[in-house]
């Protein structure tokens, strides 16, 4: 726990299925877990996953607030 770059990391396995079979709700869980931890790597697939309602309900409103703080 904790850790931004293993969460980052895992988000990214299971977006394209390294090492499992792609998952686009474990993906978002992972990667909103690093991006919530400060991983700033993190903010912009998370603003992603918002936009196109990849693994969450689509909300542009804060899919905003993640490309924002990656702007900072």
């Amino acid at each position: 726990q904790g850790n931004g770059a293993a969460q980052f990391s895992l988000g990214h396995c299971y977006k394209y299925g390294i090492g499992t079979d792609k998952n686009v709700k474990e993906s978002f869980s992972w990667y909103l877990k690093s991006a919530e931890g400060g991983y700033k790597l993190a903010y912009l697939p998370v603003g992603d996953c918002y936009l196109h309602g990849k693994g969450v309900k689509q909300n542009t409103d804060k899919a905003w607030v993640w490309y924002q703080k990656a702007t900072t």
